[in-house]
C-alpha cells in the first residue's frame, strides 16, 4: 500500500498539497470506474476525476473525506467518458495533516458498444 504521513500541507489542493496524480487513455464514450481500498487517520483528503484533452477537461469533485476509519473503506468513483475527452486524469490531494493508506488500485475501463453510440 502507498502510505502519506502528513505533518503540515496546504489544503488547496493540486500541487500545494501532496497526493498522486495520474492520467490514462480512455476511449471516448467510455464508461469508467476507479476503485480502492483507503485508510485515514485524521486527514482531511479529496478527489478530482474526470475526462481530459491536451487544452482542457471536465473534473468532477467527490466532496472531501475527514475523519478517522482504522479500517479499510472502499471507494467507487463511476464516470463516462465525453465525446471531446480521450484520456482521463485521477487526483488525490491531502489537505490537512495526518495518515492516509491507499492499496488496490484499480481502473475498470467498458467500452462504448454500437448500442450506446446508437442511443
Amino acid at each position: 500500500s502507498l502510505h502519506f504521513d502528513v505533518v503540515s500541507c496546504s489544503d488547496r489542493g493540486g500541487r500545494l498539497s501532496p497526493g498522486l496524480t495520474a492520467e490514462w487513455e480512455v476511449p471516448s464514450g467510455s464508461k469508467y470506474k476507479f476503485r480502492f481500498a483507503v485508510r485515514n487517520e485524521g486527514c482531511e483528503w479529496r478527489i478530482r476525476a474526470g475526462g481530459i484533452s491536451a487544452k482542457h477537461g471536465e473534473m468532477k469533485t467527490i466532496p472531501p473525506q475527514i475523519g478517522v476509519s482504522k479500517d479499510w473503506q472502499v471507494v467507487e468513483i463511476e464516470l463516462t467518458q465525453a465525446p471531446e475527452f480521450n484520456r482521463v486524469r485521477f487526483e488525490l490531494s491531502i489537505l490537512s495533516p495526518g495518515k492516509l493508506w491507499l492499496d488496490a488500485f484499480q481502473l475498470e475501463v467498458n467500452p462504448p458498444t454500437s448500442y450506446d453510440e446508437q442511443s
